[in-house]
C-alpha cells in the first residue's frame, strides 16, 4: 500500500535524500527557508521508503518550482509516480500556492510523458512548456580554441576605457539605470535581463562570474553596457544564465572582448561551465557557433512545464 509523508526536518531530509538519490549534500535552496517554503514528500510502499519529491516556493507570492520527482527502478509505475506527484502538489495548493513549474532535463529525441501523467490530476491544469537547449563545456577545452581564434580580444575593453566590474560591486545607482532603461529593451527580443534571482528560485548570481561592462560616460560617473550573469551549480561548475550587450554595443567587437573577458574569469574559476541557448536568441547563438560548436563535452534539453493549481469540489486523496 502507497503512502506519503511531508518531511520537515533537514536532519531527515538529508537522510532520505542520501538513501534515494545517493547525494550527500541537498541543494542551497532547499536549506534557504528565510526566503523559502520548502515543500519534501517521502513515499512509501507499506514500510519501505521508495520515492521522494522535493522544491520550493518563494514566500508571498510566487510559483512552486518542484525540481526532483523520483521513484525507485523497481516500484516506478503509474500509479506510483501519479501518487508522489499529486500528494506533492496537494500539499502546496493547500499551503496556498496556485501555480507550479515542473524543472526536468531530457536528452535530444526522448519522448516527455509528463504532460501526459499530470492530465490524471483533475486539479492540475497543464500550460506552457518552455525547453532551452543546454551545452557544458570543460573549461580546459578551451585553451586551443582561445589560440586559434580570431573573437578572442579580451583587451580591446581596457584599450577604449571600458571597465568589468562583478556583480556584488555594482551599485543600487548602476542597477537602477539598468532597471530604468529595462522597459524600453525589453521590446529587444534578445533582451535578457540581469535581476534572474528575482525570476528563477535558484538562480542567485555568482560573485565570481557575473559581470557587468561599465564605461564612464564623462562625468565620472559609471554607465552600464552589458553585462554576463552565471549562477554557480556546484563546487567545480557554473552555468551561464543571460548574456546582454546593449544594440549600441554591438558590431563593435566589444561583444566579442566582454565574453572573452568573461570566459578568462570563468577558466579560472571553474573546471566546468554551461550555459543555454534559446531560440532566437541570436547573440547566444552566435556566441555558440563562433566559439564553442568544437568543443562541447555533451547537450541536452531544460524543460519548464507550467500548472494552474484548482482546488477540486471533492476530497483529496491526504489522509495525514
Amino acid at each position: 500500500m502507497l503512502n506519503a509523508k511531508l518531511i520537515v526536518k533537514t536532519g531527515e531530509i538529508k537522510a532520505l535524500a542520501e538513501e534515494l538519490l545517493h547525494s550527500r549534500t541537498l541543494p542551497p535552496f532547499l536549506l534557504e527557508e528565510d526566503k523559502y517554503k520548502r515543500f519534501v514528500v517521502e513515499l512509501k510502499e507499506e514500510h519501505e521508503r521508495i520515492g521522494i519529491a522535493y522544491g520550493v516556493a518563494p514566500h508571498g507570492e510566487g510559483a512552486f518550482h518542484l525540481h526532483v520527482l523520483h521513484v525507485k527502478k523497481e516500484y516506478r509505475t503509474h500509479t506510483s509516480v501519479v501518487y508522489l506527484l499529486s500528494f506533492v502538489l496537494e500539499s502546496v495548493m493547500i499551503a496556498g500556492v496556485k501555480k507550479a513549474v515542473w524543472r526536468y532535463t531530457m536528452k535530444e529525441g526522448e519522448r516527455d510523458l509528463r504532460p501526459n501523467i499530470l492530465s490524471g490530476i483533475p486539479f492540475c491544469q497543464v500550460g506552457k512548456i518552455v525547453n532551452s537547449k543546454h551545452i557544458k563545456i570543460k573549461s580546459a577545452n578551451l585553451e586551443r580554441i582561445k589560440r586559434n581564434s580570431r573573437f578572442y580580444r579580451p583587451h580591446i575593453c581596457a584599450e577604449r576605457g571600458y571597465t568589468v566590474l562583478p556583480w556584488p560591486e555594482c551599485g543600487e545607482n548602476l542597477k537602477a539605470k539598468i532597471r530604468e532603461r529595462e522597459g524600453h529593451d525589453q521590446q529587444d527580443k534578445n533582451y535578457l535581463s540581469p535581476f534572474i534571482e528575482k525570476e528563477d528560485s535558484r538562480s542567485i548570481p555568482d560573485e565570481q562570474t557575473s559581470l557587468v561592462l561599465v564605461r564612464n560616460d564623462g562625468n565620472n560617473t559609471l554607465k552600464p553596457m552589458g553585462w554576463i550573469i552565471c549562477k554557480k551549480v556546484c563546487d567545480n561548475e557554473v552555468d551561464i544564465q543571460c548574456f546582454y550587450m546593449y544594440p549600441e554595443e554591438r558590431g563593435r567587437m566589444m561583444g566579442h572582448s566582454f565574453s572573452s573577458y568573461a570566459i578568462d574569469v570563468i577558466m579560472s574559476s571553474y573546471e566546468y561551465f554551461g550555459f543555454g541557448v534559446a531560440t532566437g536568441n541570436h547573440q547566444m547563438e552566435k556566441f555558440v557557433q563562433n566559439w564553442l560548436n568544437p568543443v562541447i563535452d555533451y547537450s541536452f534539453f531544460r524543460c519548464n512545464l507550467h500548472m494552474d493549481l484548482q482546488k477540486p469540489d471533492y476530497t483529496l486523496i491526504r489522509t495525514n
